[in-house]
């Protein structure tokens, strides 16, 4: 049993009194929210790795340490990026 099923068969049978439908709404609700608030976080992490041009070459402001003119750590070219790697499903190593 999914944990979907689970927990509609407790909404519906044992402790609250709703139809079916209305605990596959409310379900739904609270997977559409938690999408929402996931990706909502994904993007402000892509926010922070964003490409910057420097030297010539794009880099990824956050792993190269970007301060607006110069970086602080050697600049890691943003196809290189492990964190953009990772979120796109990507290889990091």
């Amino acid at each position: 049993m999914t944990a979907r099923d689970e927990l509609r068969r407790e909404m519906v049978h044992n402790h609250l009194y709703m139809t079916e439908d209305r605990a596959d709404e409310l379900i739904g609700a609270v997977l559409a929210e938690v999408a929402a608030t996931a990706n909502a976080k994904i993007q402000a992490v892509r926010d922070l790795h964003r490409p910057v041009e420097h030297s010539g070459i794009t880099i990824c402001a956050e792993c190269s340490g970007w301060d607006g003119e110069t970086t602080d750590n050697s600049p890691c070219g943003y196809e290189h990026c492990p964190t953009l790697r990772a979120l796109d499903g990507r290889e990091t190593s």
